[in-house]
């Protein structure tokens, strides 16, 4: 009696246990990132005026989600991004960008579902951003 058996495979995942913690997934993980919150005042002045932010979101090459933030103002003399972090501290700012109509940054989901800026070699876990111009 000739058997013969065949075995097709459409797709295999590998899925990593952390033992230390709850179980997600990485592949996933780095897909829950929260909706970016964006303008909050942070500061009260006379000459800096916030502007709204845009948040555009999709998914990169490692299927991780990312998200284009850009502000714009077409009146303003310089415009930049000041960046916080869960405490509401200032980590640094993306600018100061001077008569332009817009400023554009990246963000990306990492693997710990914390939306990350990386900037000039330097990664920073960031919470908002405010848009903030003077005119």
């Amino acid at each position: 009696m000739n058997a013969k058996i065949i075995l097709i495979f459409t797709s295999t995942c590998i899925i990593s246990l952390d033992a230390c913690g709850p179980f997600t997934p990485k592949h996933t993980a780095c897909q829950m990132c929260k909706p970016f919150e964006t303008n909050l005042i942070r500061r009260n002045s006379s000459f800096v005026f916030v502007e709204k932010i845009t948040v555009s979101y999709g998914m990169n090459n490692d299927k991780c989600k990312f998200a284009v933030l850009q502000c714009s103002n077409p009146a303003a003399k310089d415009i930049l991004i000041e960046w916080y972090d869960q405490s509401g501290t200032g980590v640094g700012i993306t600018g100061v960008i001077t008569y332009t109509l817009k400023v554009i940054a990246l963000i990306t989901c990492d693997y710990n579902s914390q939306w990350i800026l990386t900037e000039n070699d330097q990664t920073e876990i960031i919470q908002s951003a405010t848009c903030e111009y003077i005119q």
